[in-house]
């Protein structure tokens, strides 16, 4: 009986030491990281504008009208044929 005395405040000891030192390191490295995070986002960086490049075997627009005036001749003007049903 007089062990339980003993343990039982010393285990909730050490589990409050625990839990102290745990917070106050998980406290200190959120500091570190918004104060990194605060200098990312006040340094602007170039944005760089990616160019497409087509294939040599892709169709040009001017194509892909035609072929789309010829394929939807007398479909529903739904999907892909929306627009291409009629010529103006």
């Amino acid at each position: 009986m007089a062990l339980r005395k003993v343990i039982a405040p010393l285990l909730l000891w050490m589990l409050a030491l625990g839990l102290g030192l745990h917070t106050g390191a998980s406290h200190a490295t959120t500091q570190n990281a918004t104060q990194s995070g605060h200098s990312e986002v006040s340094k602007k960086k170039k944005s760089t504008k990616v160019k497409q490049q087509r294939s040599s075997s892709e169709e040009s627009r001017s194509e892909r009208d035609r072929r789309l005036y010829r394929e939807c001749k007398g479909r529903a003007n739904a999907g892909a044929c929306l627009g291409y049903t009629h010529k103006p």
